[in-house]
């Protein structure tokens, strides 16, 4: 009954690719991977749909979003995953030199995601990569930027409450399962599930830049003001 199960699931998912496709406003990518467990003798498979929506209203105003559909075979108690990254209503030049963005929104704020609060909008977990987007998660913000001309702009953001945990509660109590479940498995103790509790951040949260383009290199002094601590849970 599983097995038949996890088949539709990945039917669903190619299908919904398939359709995506054709469709004017998505775009998206699907990826495979798969590992082999020798001492198990036990093949994992992954895929995942990474889908792009973007539809424009007016000239001036957009909707964008951004979901990752995720069907995982390991031995974790959720197979299937809808994980959003970002969902929000842009304008563009609505307002005379202003763009302004409203959601769930990744932001792209400093250079170093672990090593500067300029970063901590969208932290990531320890390990992945200091510089990669594509492995942030949205979070509820307002983005507001006006450009003085095609150098210089001034940047604002703000997020009424920001939640600590740098991805989905449901993903990373799976995440948090499947490492010590083997291994409390090996002593006769079995976990079928984990509570996380985070380190509440202060709020609200927000920030502003004064950024400029140099010939060779990008210049900007800003102002941070809210949570800078390890994005990390509490309790375990």
């Amino acid at each position: 009954m599983i097995t038949k199960r996890n088949i539709f699931l990945v039917i669903l998912i190619i299908l919904l690719f398939s359709a995506s496709a054709y469709a004017g406003d998505f775009s998206g990518s699907l990826t495979y991977s798969g590992g082999y467990n020798f001492t198990e003798n036990n093949l994992n498979n992954t895929l995942n749909l990474d889908l792009n929506y973007i539809h424009n209203f007016t000239d001036e105003v957009f909707v964008e979003g951004d979901l990752i559909i995720k069907y995982s075979d390991s031995s974790v108690s959720s197979p299937f995953m809808i994980i959003p990254k970002e969902l929000y209503i842009g304008t563009y030049d609505l307002i005379p030199q202003l763009d302004i963005r409203t959601g769930l929104l990744i932001i792209s704020w400093g250079s170093a995601d672990m090593l500067s609060p300029l970063d901590n909008f969208n932290p990531l977990l320890s390990g992945m990569s200091f510089t990669s987007m594509a492995q942030k998660n949205g979070v509820l913000a307002a983005d507001a930027t006006y450009y003085f001309n095609d150098i210089t702009y001034l940047q604002a953001i703000i997020l009424p409450s920001f939640v600590s945990s740098y991805i989905s509660e449901k993903y990373e109590e799976q995440m948090y399962l499947s490492m010590f479940a083997p291994q409390f498995q090996a002593q006769g103790i079995e976990i079928t599930s984990v509570n996380i509790t985070h380190a509440l951040p202060e709020n609200p949260v927000w920030g502003i830049k004064l950024g400029r383009s140099f010939t060779s290199f990008d210049a900007a002094i800003s102002y941070y003001n809210g949570y800078y601590l390890n994005a990390y849970p509490k309790t375990l």
